[in-house]
């Protein structure tokens, strides 16, 4: 999965759901990540 950071040029927070694939291609789990610009 990829975590997009256009939103880095806004000042709104983006949360992600990111899979994590094991090299089967097969979807273990899920990890959510924050993305937020901090000045």
């Amino acid at each position: 999965s990829f975590v997009y950071l256009s939103n880095l040029m806004y000042p709104v927070p983006l949360i992600h759901k990111v899979a994590i694939v094991n090299e089967k291609g097969d979807v273990k789990g899920y990890l959510r990540v924050a993305v937020q610009a901090v000045v």
